[in-house]
């Protein structure tokens, strides 16, 4: 694995080694002692799948409030996405700034995302699935999302959006980022 540092603090862009032959292939998407070395979590507690059915939909943008803030290990399965990482933490030198990297699935990397930074993508092709780690579970009532339409952010996406949730248009606003955001640091 290869571990390139992405343009917000403690994220990362992990090429993964894939080797073939006349049977397939293989590949190790997942190695404790790699992701130790790098000052990277190791523990993850739960992994989901998303999948979405046409290009141009908006999911996020995501985050966990602490103390149930949580790092994420992204890796496009099928299809692409434009993933955006929003740098929520207060007192880090990207707070408020966004950055994208394309995620597709003939690629072999992954995106590495810490604690504070929250996350969404817009899918590129028809068809598209995620799969996510989580260093901690799902929470409800401790999930956090801002809105992607949001002018303080600013975010660019690469297509005409074509589906929004009901759920992330009704996302608020920032305000207050100072304030709202005080539970992230860095």
């Amino acid at each position: 694995m290869k571990f390139s540092e992405l343009g917000i603090p403690g994220a990362y862009l992990i090429e993964i080694s894939k080797f073939s032959d006349n049977r397939g292939s293989f590949e190790r998407v997942f190695c404790a002692s790699e992701f130790r070395n790098q000052g990277l979590v190791t523990a993850f507690v739960q992994s989901n799948i998303s999948f979405t059915k046409h290009s141009g939909t908006i999911r996020g943008l995501h985050i966990q409030k602490p103390p149930y803030s949580e790092t994420k290990l992204i890796r496009c399965i099928e299809g692409a996405v434009c993933d955006f990482l929003l740098d929520l933490r207060i007192n880090s030198p990207m707070f408020l700034k966004w950055i994208s990297v394309n995620l597709l699935k003939e690629k072999n990397e992954m995106i590495y995302i810490p604690e504070g930074v929250a996350h969404g993508f817009q899918s590129i092709e028809n068809n598209s699935g995620l799969l996510y780690y989580h260093s901690k579970e799902y929470k409800k009532d401790v999930e956090m999302a801002i809105n992607f339409m949001d002018p303080l952010i600013n975010i660019v996406l690469p297509l005409e959006t074509t589906e929004v949730s009901d759920r992330d248009l009704s996302h608020p606003f920032l305000t207050n980022p100072m304030e709202e955001l005080k539970m992230f640091q860095l």
